[in-house]
């Protein structure tokens, strides 16, 4: 318990170091934003989901496969604006 005490106070201590550099909240691997909801739950985090998912996925020895599957979402196309008209059904705004 001690070790693992340790190892998150050296992690933290690495979060206010890039936090003075102003590198807190980029991923080390992609330079992409680390998610605020992942940061709210592992304020030290160095890496995005995604990229995180990479490093568990070869420390389970499932090597470079991660790659071709990865969680990171392909960006979504605009949707159009909708509004409801009076007595009428949905249109185009």
């Amino acid at each position: 318990m001690l070790d693992r005490e340790s190892r998150e106070a050296a992690q933290i201590d690495a979060a206010l170091e890039r936090l003075a550099r102003d590198e807190y909240g980029i991923c080390r691997s992609c330079g992409t934003v680390i998610g605020l909801g992942r940061l709210k739950a592992l304020p030290f985090a160095q890496c995005c989901t995604a990229c995180q998912a990479g490093v568990e996925a070869r420390e389970r020895g499932v090597g470079a496969e991660w790659r071709s599957r990865s969680i990171r979402p392909e960006p979504r196309a605009p949707r159009p604006a909708f509004a409801v008209s009076r007595g009428g059904p949905w249109r185009e705004t």
